[in-house]
């Protein structure tokens, strides 16, 4: 069966990336606003004394940049030398170390201890009302897949929090001047799987956490992998008591999405034009693989087998995938 076939008669599961792909760029820096306000808070400045001096946001970045740095120095086989899928696999899930020791470093400073939903909620606002961040053709997308019973939509990330992801949607959303039953549908349904600050509806606020024990967190490509798959098996739709046909389609612009692109059965890369620096660094991943990426428009091609092995698709923005998308029945 072509993979066109597969596209038509089967339930589409589309999971998307957040940052560069829901959005036109990174959206991590927000955190700082939330940590500056969170730590200038009344409830904070009695308690601010337990944690000594705090590193400021920028010292944050800035050692978990020389800890990559460090750490991809020593690592081996070097990139010049992770020629095959298994070996970039690897080195990805291996960035565990780094991640998890940045994780540490800020709860550590309790950079967001007293972080509250609010605090995340109005950052989002203002996000959401000043820089405009969200990709073109994102509300589209949305809404052309709450309209379809045989569509459904996840966003799959790295990034902290799930209440912001959420709220910068909806936030987006409501200055398209959209009716709120179309905000219902197309964002407050939307499941979203990320990071989270912990605790932030106690009273006072976050402890500072960003995990708790023995809850899966996401952030490398491998976490990304793991949770789509969980996620995938034990939402499969059925039909008259039988298993339906679904196909995964995964959407992303970076390295942690690298094993999540390959594991879809449709793996689609957003490409600016010129490229963004994950973005490029994704391409020349794939390359360095031998993984081909060929246009989007390939999807109506009748002769690509849906087994077609190491072939992924690239889409400028998401308008071009959706353009692709609603041409399928034709």
């Amino acid at each position: 069966m072509s993979l066109l076939a597969r596209l038509r008669r089967s339930t589409l599961s589309i999971v998307l990336d957040w940052d560069g792909t829901l959005t036109r760029q990174d959206t991590m820096h927000y955190l700082e606003s939330v940590s500056s306000i969170s730590l200038n808070s009344s409830s904070q400045v009695t308690s601010s004394k337990a944690y000594g001096p705090r590193p400021s946001w920028s010292d944050i970045v800035r050692a978990y940049t020389d800890d990559y740095s460090a750490y991809e120095s020593a690592y081996r086989p070097t990139k010049a030398d992770r020629t095959t899928i298994a070996k970039e696999s690897a080195w990805l899930a291996s960035l565990s170390v780094v991640e998890q020791k940045s994780v540490r470093r800020v709860e550590k400073a309790g950079l967001f201890k007293g972080a509250t939903t609010s605090i995340i909620q109005d950052v989002a606002f203002e996000a959401a009302r000043n820089d405009h961040p969200m990709r073109t053709g994102w509300h589209e997308l949305l809404s052309w897949s709450s309209a379809h019973q045989n569509v459904d939509l996840t966003i799959l990330s790295v990034n902290w929090s799930a209440t912001f992801i959420r709220q910068v949607m909806i936030d987006a959303w409501g200055m398209l001047d959209t009716p709120v039953v179309s905000v219902v549908q197309g964002v407050l349904e939307v499941p979203i799987f990320a990071n989270e600050i912990e605790d932030m509806d106690s009273a006072g606020g976050s402890s500072g956490l960003l995990s708790k024990a023995g809850k899966p967190s996401i952030r490398t490509s491998k976490d990304k992998l793991a949770t789509m798959k969980a996620f995938h098996e034990r939402s499969g739709p059925e039909e008259n008591g039988r298993s339906a046909s679904r196909l995964l389609m995964y959407v992303g612009d970076s390295p942690t999405d690298f094993d999540t692109l390959l594991a879809a059965d449709v793996g689609v890369c957003i490409r600016d034009e010129p490229m963004g620096s994950g973005q490029a660094a994704l391409a020349e991943t794939f390359g360095r693989v031998g993984v081909e990426v060929v246009h989007i428009e390939r999807l109506l091609d009748r002769n690509v087998a849906a087994n077609q092995g190491k072939l992924l698709y690239w889409s400028h923005d998401l308008l071009g995938l959706l353009s692709v998308l609603e041409k399928r029945d034709v």
